[in-house]
């Protein structure tokens, strides 16, 4: 029970688990500059060392904050010690860890800090109990309840409460155990705190498997299991006992299935064996690794896989560390070899088990035991008449606090009636001031809704208009079944961030050309709406015949001259405007498998079997820019039968959702996101494409608004 103890203190080292620490300590380490003097840098040394879960680490800057602390600063000396204490007692080495811890609690009460003291004392407890001086710990374990009683500090209290009924365990005194453990339930429920009562079912989950009452352990491990695993306490220290509550529950069920020969018990047993996951192993806790892995060979043991047992105990030997460790070991390998039937190597196991059970056994710790019961039977006593003390001097004080309420209560009544007499004079002006403004308040009101209704008129005109110019919009898009005639196999996605759309598509037949044309406008709703007509209309008048077809990179030139004329002459003598599109124009001569290609800001995307083929142009839009080349280029390239082409605006990639702690506001979808779903969705149906894309976009908004106008166009070769 020792060693398991120390474990269940004890924070993960370094490599073994994720440190939540260490951004913590990096954050603290960048305040430390040269030149600030020696006491702030001692309290930075002492911060790193009080949060870093790796001892190691803590072990260093407690070791530097002891060597710069300035020598009349007793507060950051008994930190100092605290740390080292602390650190080197989870290191499993209490030699080094009992200086500190004294030299911590002196100086805590130097500064009177008599929480601190008691914490320092059930350290020093642990510490003596791993080398076993039975009359030291039960001192620590004494000071830390009296001085955790006489500040009325119920977490403290209840805390050495707890040990002293552990402590009880180990020398088999059961029902003072219970006795212990239920003082300090019954505190942990008063304060409410439930990470603490888990701590409590744990450990009457053990005193109850000590008797063999199984029922009861099962029934307070299932209470520990319940509270650590639904309240969401990540930390080590609760992991630990989250999964100490598996190992032992499992040990239950398996006592449980030999006593009753119940193969449904091993079954429950191998559960909770498999909960465990070798947390232990992977935290560096070598004690609780092997008590799961006792628990599983008393599973084999029981479906009679001798070998198996065997060769799991074989695999625990670099794990041996301590004498208490070595004796539950050789038990176990003298079953296992008795059952193999190789008595020869079973007697030498069992002459191994019982030369460390002797070197284990102290028999002082019962006397020293019995002393303290007695001394806690006076200190029981004393404190029953100083309780019956309090009531008396309660109840006299009592008395004088009613005698001088009766008086206070009298004058406080006269003081009343003359207050009242006061308040009526000042309610009555009160009320006709509010009259006043009453009416004022009714006037404004009248006023308010007059403008209201004028404003919903208003409103309702434009909403109006707006969905006439979506009519309008959606009246010059070619139609599905135009697309479709065109490209038989293929889908539109269109979607408007509101009612207007800034995105537009376009299709045409010129000559053996089939043209398809996408173009996302500056800006969306009304003004991207303008853009997008004159966009239409302008395609209309430069994409008509086959020669335009063939160079679609001069109709992005004349596409180009046309919005600088236009929109430049619209504000005379002002900064010109940069108003314009992205646009993809794309040929295909499907009777040869070409496209021919142009695109501003754009790229398309061809999916052919397990390749992703990306094809983009020009760096500039179609109207003015900073940085303009002369022409844009026309391009070309072959495609093959089954290839899926995309072209797209970039309201898909620039959609914001799935929110995480580097991005609380959500984070863009990107590229490669989106083009890993084109590849996902290539070999379906394009109606099946259609909603593929449609649902990826609403889970990964996840309830995130719309920010753009997205269109995403599908066509199969």
């Amino acid at each position: 029970m020792l060693l398991f103890f120390t474990a269940f203190q004890a924070y993960p080292q370094e490599g073994e688990l994720s440190d939540p620490s260490q951004l913590r300590v990096d954050s603290i380490r960048q305040l430390i500059k040269p030149g600030i003097s020696d006491s702030l840098r001692t309290a930075y040394y002492i911060a790193i060392g009080t949060v870093a879960y790796n001892s190691d680490t803590a072990i260093k800057y407690g070791k530097l904050a002891l060597e710069i602390c300035p020598s009349d600063d007793s507060t950051m000396l008994a930190e100092s010690h605290r740390i080292l204490g602390n650190k080197y007692f989870l290191k499993h080495e209490p030699y080094n860890a009992i200086p500190h811890l004294i030299s911590a609690s002196n100086l805590f009460s130097v500064t009177n800090h008599r929480t601190k003291i008691t914490v320092c004392c059930v350290n020093l407890a642990l510490c003596y109990e791993i080398i076993n001086i039975p009359d030291s710990v039960y001192y620590y374990l004494n000071q830390s309840l009296e001085i955790s009683t006489s500040i009325n500090d119920t977490s403290q209290m209840a805390f050495a409460y707890q040990n002293l009924g552990r402590k009880c365990l180990d020398m088999n005194l059961f029902d003072d155990a219970e006795t212990y453990i239920m003082k300090s339930l019954e505190l942990d429920s008063i304060a409410g705190d439930q990470k603490a009562l888990a701590g409590d079912y744990f450990w009457l989950g053990i005193l109850y498997t000590h008797t063999k009452n199984y029922p009861k352990t099962g029934h307070y491990f299932k209470k520990s299991i319940r509270i650590l695993e639904h309240g969401g306490y990540n930390e080590s220290f609760y992991a630990t006992v989250l999964h100490l509550d598996y190992t032992y529950l499992a040990d239950a069920y398996i006592e449980s299935a030999f006593n009753t020969d119940t193969t449904r018990f091993a079954d429950s047993c191998l559960y909770y064996i498999k909960r465990g996951n070798d947390f232990f192993l992977k935290s560096g806790q070598y004690a609780n690794y092997m008590k799961d892995r006792y628990a599983y060979v008393k599973y084999l043991l029981f479906y009679k896989r001798y070998n198996e047992a065997l060769q799991i105990l074989k695999d625990l030997q670099p794990y041996l560390t301590g004498k208490d460790l070595l004796r539950e070991y050789h038990k176990f390998t003298t079953i296992v070899y008795e059952k193999l039937g190789r008595y020869k190597e079973a007697f030498e196991q069992q002459k191994l088990h019982y030369q460390y059970a002797m070197e284990y056994l102290n028999d002082s710790a019962l006397a020293a035991f019995a002393n303290f019961k007695t001394d806690q039977a006076v200190k029981q006593k004393n404190e029953e008449q100083r309780q019956l003390d309090m009531v008396h001097t309660a109840k006299t004080h009592r008395m004088m606090v009613i005698i001088i309420s009766l008086i206070v209560c009298i004058v406080l009544i006269s003081l009343l009636v003359v207050f009242v007499y006061r308040m009526l004079k000042i309610k009555r002006r009160a009320n006709a001031e509010l009259s006043q403004k009453n009416l004022m308040l009714d006037q404004q009101k009248n006023e308010i809704l007059a403008q209201r209704n004028e404003l919903t008129t208003v409103h309702n005109a434009v909403v109006d208009s707006v969905r006439y110019s979506e009519r309008i919009q959606r009246a010059v898009i070619p139609t599905d079944e135009f697309i479709k005639s065109l490209f038989p196999e293929s889908f539109v996605y269109y979607r408007p961030r509101d009612i207007v759309s800034g995105d537009f598509y376009y299709a045409a037949k010129c000559g053996k050309y089939s043209v398809f044309v996408v173009a996302d406008c500056t800006g969306h709703g009304i003004p991207g709406g303008f853009l997008s007509m004159l966009g239409i209309s302008s395609l209309k008048e430069f994409l008509v015949t086959e020669q335009d077809a063939a160079n679609p990179g001069t109709v992005l030139d004349r596409m180009r001259t046309f919005f600088k004329e236009t929109l430049g002459s619209t504000e005379k003598n002002l900064t010109p405007m940069y108003d314009g599109m992205d646009m993809t124009i794309c040929s295909f001569d499907l009777e040869n498998n070409q496209l021919i290609y142009a695109t501003a800001n754009h790229r398309v995307y061809i999916i052919r079997k397990d390749e992703i083929l990306k094809l983009s142009g020009d760096k500039m839009p179609v109207g003015r820019y900073f940085i303009e080349k002369e022409h844009f280029d026309t391009f070309s390239t072959t495609l093959q039968s089954g290839d899926m082409v995309y072209l797209c605006s970039d309201g898909i990639q620039d959609q914001t959702g799935c929110p995480d702690s580097e991005h609380p506001f959500g984070k863009k979808l990107m590229t490669s996101n989106f083009v890993n779903i084109l590849a996902q969705m290539a070999l379906l149906k394009p109606e099946a494409q259609l909603a593929k894309i449609d649902d990826e976009l609403l889970k990964w908004r996840n309830g995130f608004e719309q920010i753009d106008d997205i269109t995403l166009v599908g066509i199969r070769i």
